[in-house]
């Protein structure tokens, strides 16, 4: 696990990190902790800083989801990016997998009530709440690197785009796409990749 403070700040100075990345695999879990990260970093972001936008959400998953929405609330300026399509691993979930099992509050829609949900549902969900409430997810921008520079950071895309940002929340999961060594036996089954910092 990643080791990050109670308002999810990584050793990094403002990069965070939420969602099953950070340990919280339920969607419920990962949603509550992509608000709090946000509601955290509303709290501590450097307002003399000039970068591009607040916040740079990466993964728009239940974390990501719910991040991107609450920093609307927060009136922060926020880009997301995710490096496939909304939903992240919930997306590929077999399309009559039931996936929710607990009501959830979701920023700018209240509490979830469901107790059981297809993926469809799910996702048909956040689609209305993220386009009623006028937020747009850049689709397949793979992030390639966070740098760290001065007080702000550059984020770059697969397709060399580069933002600047006040603070980064990576809400990616595990299912991400780890970053290979090119050394023998790396790609053995008995091998498991880690994300480090």
């Amino acid at each position: 696990m990643p080791d990050v403070s109670s308002t999810f700040e990584t050793n990094v100075p403002g990069v965070y990190i939420a969602g099953e990345l950070g340990g919280m695999g339920l969607i419920k879990n990962a949603v509550s902790q992509g608000r709090e990260a946000v509601e955290n970093i509303a709290k501590a972001i450097k307002k003399d800083a000039k970068a591009d936008y607040d916040l740079i959400v990466i993964g728009a998953g239940p974390a990501g989801i719910s991040a991107s929405l609450a920093a609307k609330k927060y009136n922060l300026k926020v880009l997301t990016l995710e490096q496939d399509t909304l939903g992240g691993t919930v997306f590929t979930f077999p399309r009559s997998k039931i996936v929710m099992t607990a009501p959830m509050d979701l920023p700018l829609f209240g509490k979830v009530k469901f107790r059981e949900t297809s993926k469809t549902e799910l996702l048909d969900l956040w689609h209305s709440v993220l386009l009623k409430n006028n937020i747009q997810i850049k689709k397949i921008s793979k992030v390639e690197a966070i740098i760290p520079e001065g007080n702000i950071f550059k984020v770059e895309t697969i397709h060399g785009e580069v933002y600047s940002s006040k603070t980064v929340l990576i809400a990616i999961g595990r299912r991400g796409t780890p970053r290979k060594l090119n050394v023998k036996g790396e790609k053995l089954k008995k091998l498991h990749t880690v994300i480090g910092t």
